[in-house]
């Protein structure tokens, strides 16, 4: 695949900023402002056309139902924060954009192979949400950062919790040992600034506000 051309990836972007005014003032876009903040609904098509173009080197005329599948169910997880409104709002978005852009924009011919693709992924992108191994060290560095964090705390079972808190205790006798891989070091860190001081309590209180996607109630 041939490294992304900076010209091309700046052209990208600027049509990709007016389809997503466009779409956000469709009848397709419309329903998604009660659920969603408009940003929002930006930062998931310009994060799904920024994957397919970096990851895949494909611009919209070239994307298919397998790298639809591909972006959402390895790209997405690894590298975009999310709390669990917008989570279930990904693939509706995506779907109706990929319509937009076929029956509206005529700028593609095959949404629906792409729609596929979309519902294909989407079990495995709710999956790797509350799974850190599938993260990569930007969107652990973004978790650190901001309240995502406590939104992935909120959406995780008191299972899941406890099993965080084994890793964690596992990792910081490793660490001690100085057996733990250099790329386990992230984890540890995230692990650590979720929970604090407290092994018994996630507080997410070692967390700075930045990266936060604020719940929007439904009108």
């Amino acid at each position: 695949m041939k490294q992304p051309n900076e010209k091309t990836a700046q052209r990208l972007l600027e049509e990709t900023s007016k389809n997503i005014v466009d779409f956000t003032e469709s009848e397709l876009g419309l329903p998604f402002a009660k659920t969603v903040e408009l940003e929002e609904i930006g930062y998931v098509i310009s994060s799904f056309v920024n994957g397919a173009y970096v990851a895949e080197g494909r611009m919209p005329k070239r994307w298919t139902r397998e790298m639809t599948r591909n972006i959402l169910a390895g790209y997405f997880p690894a590298y975009i924060v999310m709390d669990d409104v917008l989570l279930g709002q990904i693939v509706p978005i995506l779907v109706n954009y990929f319509t937009f852009l076929d029956h509206e924009k005529n700028q593609i011919s095959n949404s629906a192979a792409l729609i596929k693709g979309a519902f294909e992924a989407n079990l495995y992108l709710v999956d790797s949400q509350l799974n850190p191994d599938a993260w990569s060290d930007k969107k652990i560095e973004k978790m650190t950062e901001g309240g995502a964090a406590q939104e992935f705390l909120e959406g995780a079972s008191p299972e899941e919790l406890e099993d965080m808190k084994q890793t964690r205790a596992e990792m910081h006798i490793l660490e001690q040992q100085g057996e733990l891989e250099e790329e386990d070091k992230h984890l540890l860190f995230l692990l650590d600034s979720l929970f604090g001081a407290d092994d018994d309590q996630p507080t997410g209180k070692n967390l700075h506000p930045h990266m936060q996607l604020h719940k929007k109630t439904k009108k």
